[in-house]
């Protein structure tokens, strides 16, 4: 039987994971292929290299030091950040179209046509007679305010993308991954995640564009940039490479930490496309048995479909925003719908949800009754005393879910 061991990604809350996987070293349980995402894929490299008792260290005085360092040179304009995370937030769910000088030009006269409409709408509705020199300036500074937001942003969005801002560096982290990886292979294969975005066209559920057309509110289905999963498989990876996709893997977005570059494909935290990478160790390694150690609570069915969604997304990837267009446009036909009221098909048929081939015959799930913490109170709080804590609730979890399922070693090299 092959076991493979799935870490789910969460900054600081990978004390509760690491905890889990002192539990298992503890009670002789074997694995022989490991998949992490982002401090997963930290804490599935110490599991790798046989480096548990610096983790424990690790963890166990745990800080904000030990993790990030200021990027210096940023620090004079850290107001960026405010408008970098601002700008994020304001496209996180929309159609974001790529900065170039085309977009630009339409954006603007856009923006120059709206502005203008605004200024002369007494002119439009007749009524002039009541406008005022006042009226008409206010109304032109208003929609060059507003306007002049959404552009500031747009540009934003991308500039400082692109510039790989960040506020802060994983110089300490880098460290440890440096320590950790000492040139030698893994003792057993360990898929990192890393997250690649890229524009593509969703033949069942494409991003939507909104505007006007006659007076007439149209919409219409158009490309979008998607988050793709890599899965990085660190033994076959150059050894001046393995840190870098180690760190990459952990790149946190929105001006956290910077992006990191290899074979010049920018990537960032592998959690963003895909936080349980299950989709390696039963696409490659052909797994009959899955542990999962997770920091929110899951089932056997949610770790299914969340496979079969990243499967999807691996697929619609490979498939030409050329030809996913005519895919749509045709199934669109055959329902009798209009390109100018375009809708989404659900369940998806162009790109269908997939079945696996094959399914481990048990999966093993080590999880909190309860999700341990958000964003701010669990992801990037870097304390020695909540480190700590993660790890004894994380090593009583594990204990009991080893006892549950009564998973005991296989035959492969001791943890």
């Amino acid at each position: 039987m092959k076991r493979g061991l799935v870490l789910e990604g969460g900054g600081a809350k990978g004390a509760y994971q690491f905890g889990c996987l002192l539990a298992l070293a503890e009670h002789g349980i074997r694995v022989d292929a490991i998949a992490g995402t982002s401090v997963g894929a930290l804490n599935g490299a110490l599991l790798a290299y046989d480096r548990l008792a610096e983790g424990r260290e690790y963890w166990s005085h745990l800080s904000p030091g030990r993790v990030v360092a200021p990027r210096y040179r940023w620090l004079p304009v850290g107001f960026l950040s405010l408008l970098y995370l601002a700008s994020a937030w304001s496209n996180r769910n929309e159609n974001v179209p790529p900065f170039n000088a085309r977009n630009l030009r339409l954006t603007l006269g856009y923006f120059v046509v709206m502005i203008t409409l605004i200024g002369f709408l007494p002119f439009l509705d007749g009524t002039l007679a009541a406008s005022t020199e006042w009226d008409f300036w206010s109304r032109i500074g208003f929609s060059v305010s507003f306007y002049g937001v959404l552009l500031i942003l747009w540009i934003a969005y991308w500039q400082l993308r692109n510039l790989r801002f960040s506020l802060l560096e994983p110089r300490p982290i880098k460290e440890l991954v440096r320590k950790t990886i000492t040139g030698q292979e893994p003792r057993r294969p360990l898929y990192v995640t890393l997250t690649r975005q890229s524009v593509a066209f969703d033949p069942d559920q494409p991003r939507m564009f909104y505007g006007k057309h006659n007076d007439e509110m149209v919409w219409g289905a158009v490309e979008g940039e998607y988050d793709f999963p890599r899965y990085i498989n660190i033994s076959r990876t150059p050894a001046a490479q393995r840190g870098e996709a180690l760190l990459a893997s952990a790149a946190l977005p929105l001006g956290i930490f910077p992006s990191v570059e290899l074979g010049g494909i920018t990537y960032v935290d592998g959690g963003v496309a895909d936080n349980l990478p299950v989709t390696p160790l039963i696409r490659d390694e052909k797994c009959d048995e899955l542990v999962v150690i997770a920091m929110r609570p899951w089932n056997e069915e949610a770790v299914k479909r969340h496979w079969q969604q990243v499967d999807r997304l691996n697929s619609l990837e490979q498939v030409p925003p050329d030809k996913a267009r005519e895919l749509y446009l045709a199934e669109l036909a055959r329902r009798g719908g209009d390109p100018r009221h375009a809708s989404t098909f659900d369940p998806p048929v162009n790109l269908p949800l997939p079945e696996p081939d094959r399914w481990p015959s048990r999966v093993v799930l080590i999880c909190p009754d309860k999700q341990v913490g958000s964003f701010l109170t669990g992801t990037i709080r870097f304390t020695g005393r909540y480190a700590r804590r993660l790890l004894r609730e994380g090593y009583d979890d594990a204990i009991r879910a080893i006892k549950r399922s009564g998973l005991t070693a296989t035959s492969s090299e001791t943890v």
